[in-house]
């Protein structure tokens, strides 16, 4: 049975495409508190619940002050790995503040509302001195997250079920509304499409893209040295860990299947693009087949997978011929 992407493939991800590399980090509280809102709570007709950092942030002007007694650099592509996937996980666990919490403690915390937005003139600030991470705006990120890998994985595994499946029932309405909205291609254009698949992979790019269109960006920096336009690099920044999340998912859809494809049984990450020894002369190297279905698991991938898929059939047929023999007798 297909087992999904590790978390290792998100890390890896980043090295197989050429703009793989993400600048900068997070500036984050080193403890967060757990607050009850009076106001939203009496709207919604239930307990309404945010995170909030312990201790103030310090600024010079618009910009934070980094060395701060109370807060502490988190770079997300250092200090954590599979970040992406962790967090799709937590859809199948407890869904209280408290583990939103722990998150924020763990990691740091989403901020889906930055307080700021664009227009041609340039960065326009909202004003927020109560910067707030809602619970339930937390959890409406982990299903979008699950639904997203989910797909993903039902694309990579050649799923037709479970595709539909997410499409209806998903964790997160996303990709149905996207199906129902537009998604209203001819019968023909369906089939041309690979059928549900194919809007399974639609909707991954579509949420993908857009997720870091809202939360991150291409930037150009300059290094320290003599000024020289041949010196300017750029890379990715991200504007929060929503950012960051979703960077790792979109080079993981940059990556496709002509750099990395994961193994049938394990879903480990094959690099197609790697080089390694002949058996003939080490001293030469060949590229990994293109075709390549499972890892370099000593072979125990490929016999589980056949184990499980091929053999049950003939495991089946021996069950039915006795079957057949004893009602014959």
């Amino acid at each position: 049975m297909w087992q999904g992407v590790e978390e290792s493939a998100f890390d890896e991800a980043g090295r197989f495409v050429a703009d793989g590399t993400a600048a900068g980090g997070l500036l984050v509280c080193k403890e967060f508190v757990l607050k009850r809102d009076p106001v939203k709570s009496w709207e919604l007709g239930r307990p309404s619940y945010y995170i909030r950092p312990k201790y103030p942030m310090k600024f010079v002007g618009f910009s934070a002050v980094e060395d701060q007694d109370n807060y502490r650099a988190y770079r997300p592509f250092e200090d954590s790995n599979g970040l992406f996937r962790k967090f799709a996980g937590l859809h199948n666990g407890d869904r209280s503040g408290d583990v939103a919490l722990e998150w924020a403690h763990t990691h740091a915390p989403l901020t889906c509302h930055l307080g700021i937005y664009l227009n041609r003139h340039g960065y326009l600030y909202e004003g927020y001195t109560d910067p707030r991470d809602y619970v339930d705006d937390f959890f409406e990120e982990v299903d979008r997250a699950a639904t997203v890998l989910a797909l993903y994985e039902a694309v990579l595994a050649r799923d037709r079920e479970k595709a539909r499946l997410m499409v209806e029932e998903g964790p997160s309405p996303c990709a149905k509304v996207l199906y129902e909205q537009l998604w209203n291609w001819e019968e023909e254009d369906e089939k041309h499409h690979d059928g549900i698949l194919g809007f399974a992979l639609h909707a991954v790019a579509f949420e993908v893209t857009r997720m870091v269109r809202t939360y991150a960006s291409r930037s150009f920096w300059m290094p320290p040295g003599r000024a020289l336009p041949s010196r300017v690099k750029w890379g990715w920044n991200f504007d929060n860990l929503l950012g960051a999340m979703y960077l790792q998912m979109y080079w993981l859809l940059e990556a496709g299947e002509n750099n990395v494809t994961h193994c049938k049984n394990c879903g480990a990450t094959i690099k197609l693009t790697a080089s390694k020894p002949t058996s003939t002369d080490p001293s030469k190297t060949r590229k990994v087949r293109s075709d390549r279905q499972f890892c370099d698991n000593k072979g125990r991938c490929q016999q589980s997978y056949n184990y499980r898929t091929k053999g049950k059939y003939k495991r089946k047929s021996k069950r039915d011929a006795r079957r057949s023999a004893s009602q014959d007798q």
